[in-house]
């Protein structure tokens, strides 16, 4: 079963059984022969019920072999990369975002749906290590970023809530801008840049 509607961005795999193209699609995931565009492997799963109306949003996350592969909150599906290449799925739940795409750091993956609700799951099992913990309330829509050890997520009220990259929830700082964002954060030269309807904000220490 696949529907018309997905808005995810194509992910650049690196395997220890080689290099793809993973696509998330309305339905099916597929990984494709950088050279060729040829696709190797397809696996689905991703639209409960057979709902043809199911559209997909949040892009898939990277963690070693494993591709991190949200839908509409529900299901969220972890496949292994095996060789050949073949898409095994690992693992699955309930606990998927909406919009934010979510991030790992290879051992863990943090989500934030668009209300705000953050979990942060075991890659390997789908096991929270903390679950269901609201942060600044808001809308969400802007992916989470992870880098120097923390992880940030951005409201649409460009409020940035800065959470510790471990296994308990602590929240290290939240700053607020006051204004409207979508587009998500980006690292670069140990700078975080915040792209909003009216401006862009460079936020760190020292030259670039």
């Amino acid at each position: 079963m696949e529907s018309p509607d997905a808005y995810t961005t194509p992910l650049l795999v690196d395997t220890a059984g080689g290099r793809w193209l993973a696509v998330t699609g309305a339905g099916y995931v597929t990984l494709h022969e950088l050279e060729t565009g040829r696709e190797v492997a397809r696996i689905g799963g991703l639209i409960p019920n057979r709902n043809e109306d199911y559209r997909n949003v949040a892009s898939a996350t990277l963690a070693g072999d494993v591709l991190l592969v949200p839908t509409r909150r529900t299901p969220f599906t972890a496949f292994r990369i095996a060789p050949g290449p073949k898409l095994e799925r690992l693992w699955t739940n309930d606990y998927g975002p909406d919009v934010p795409t979510p991030v790992s750091d290879g051992k863990r993956v943090w989500l934030v749906d668009d209300k705000g609700i953050m979990q942060c799951l075991h890659v390997e099992n789908g096991e929270p290590l903390w679950s269901r913990r609201r942060i600044e309330p808001g809308l969400y829509s802007s992916s989470l970023v992870l880098a120097g050890g923390r992880v940030y997520a951005t409201s649409e009220d460009c409020t940035t809530t800065v959470l510790a990259a471990q296994d308990d929830f602590q929240t290290l700082a939240v700053n607020r801008l006051d204004e409207h964002i979508l587009a998500s954060p980006a690292i670069a030269s140990g700078k975080l840049f915040l792209r909003t309807a009216e401006s862009v904000y460079c936020i760190g220490r020292g030259a670039l």
